[in-house]
């Protein structure tokens, strides 16, 4: 791969990078805590955004809900 070719794929990668990091934003009012629901579906809706699907094929069920259930263990602390 030349230089210019290296250049524009991190400019790329530079680019999505920013677009993600724009959307997430500071939380605040820590108190009460999240339910256990509440993280579950948040983690739901960080695999939808990442994957770009709203609802898994058949095929990748399984992998999709194991990445939701993984997101959710990180809240409480656990090693996925």
């Amino acid at each position: 791969m030349d230089v210019a070719a290296v250049i524009k794929v991190n400019s790329q990668q530079e680019s999505i990078s920013k677009i993600i990091l724009q959307n997430i934003k500071v939380l605040a009012n820590f108190e009460p805590p999240a339910t256990p629901d509440e993280v579950r579906a948040s983690a739901l809706q960080f695999v939808r955004k990442l994957s770009g699907m709203n609802r898994p094929s058949h095929a990748n069920e399984a992998a999709f809900e194991r990445a939701v259930d993984e997101g959710a263990m990180v809240d409480k602390g656990e090693p996925v």
